[in-house]
């Protein structure tokens, strides 16, 4: 079965960063289901989600 080392860097909001977050996923395998890629971007748009949930309104 082939895998990937998957990873994203990034940071939010564009205009004045407020979190930044780095994903790695290692040994990921293709499910059938998704691409391989999707599982570092669906972690962090969960991280950057759960954030900006729990700062509406600005600090």
């Amino acid at each position: 079965m082939k895998t990937w080392n998957l990873s994203f860097a990034g940071y939010a909001p564009y205009d004045n960063p407020q979190i930044s977050i780095a994903v790695i996923v290692p040994n990921a395998y293709l499910d059938g289901y998704a691409q391989p890629h999707s599982a570092a971007n669906v972690i962090s748009q969960r991280v950057f989600r759960a954030y900006f949930e729990g700062h509406s309104g600005g600090e």
